[in-house]
């Protein structure tokens, strides 16, 4: 998405597993994110498991998070995604880490590793104050950057937990309607910067 929209601000990846700065072309330091070794092995405990269904993959190029997706993910509800991640999670118990979902996707990262724990390592060494700060999300694994913000925004396919907290969601999904809150945000400044100078 990032690069789709050429952002060259910091950019949360890996479910806020990870941090990249395209300006620099460093990655942060975020405290706590390297996996331990139970769970860089989950993946294989889950690929083992009966409940892993033919063609369900895990995304590639993920090393400090889990993305579990295929056509039977995508194909489901969001209810039944739902019941299939807590089907899951019991069985993986042994290891501690956060299970969200989203349209594509089951995710999973290192216990105390959300989109809101690096977003508040991004705005602090900003110096943002968290309710100048603004996110989009569609998926219930957005749920604690969005609450942690002071602006909160959906694209139209957003889940309804999320719809439930966002203050604005585009008529568009996914990638135009992240372009679409991005021009409503824009306009709104510049007509504010424009109501400033009169």
């Amino acid at each position: 998405m990032a690069q789709v929209l050429d952002v060259h601000t910091p950019q949360l990846f890996e479910n806020g597993a990870g941090i990249f700065d395209p300006e620099t072309g460093i990655v942060p330091d975020v405290a706590d994110t390297s996996p331990p070794v139970d769970f860089v092995d989950l993946s294989r405990q889950i690929k083992a498991h009966d409940l892993f269904e033919a063609g369900m993959y895990f995304e590639t190029g993920k090393e400090r998070s889990i993305s579990l997706s295929g056509t039977p993910i995508t194909a489901m509800s969001v209810d039944e995604r739902a019941g299939f991640t807590a089907e899951l999670q019991p069985t993986f118990q042994h290891v501690t880490a956060n299970w969200t979902f989203s349209s594509t996707a089951i995710d999973i990262t290192c216990d105390g590793v959300t989109k809101q724990t690096s977003c508040a390592f991004v705005l602090n060494s900003l110096g943002i104050d968290p309710k100048d700060a603004a996110a989009i999300g569609d998926s219930d694994g957005d749920l604690p950057i969005l609450e942690y913000v002071g602006h909160a925004f959906a694209p139209a396919n957003a889940t309804p937990n999320v719809r439930a907290v966002a203050t604005l969601i585009a008529s568009d999904h996914t990638a135009r309607g992240t372009a679409q809150i991005l021009e409503t945000i824009l306009n709104t400044l510049q007509d504010s910067k424009h109501a400033h100078k009169s």
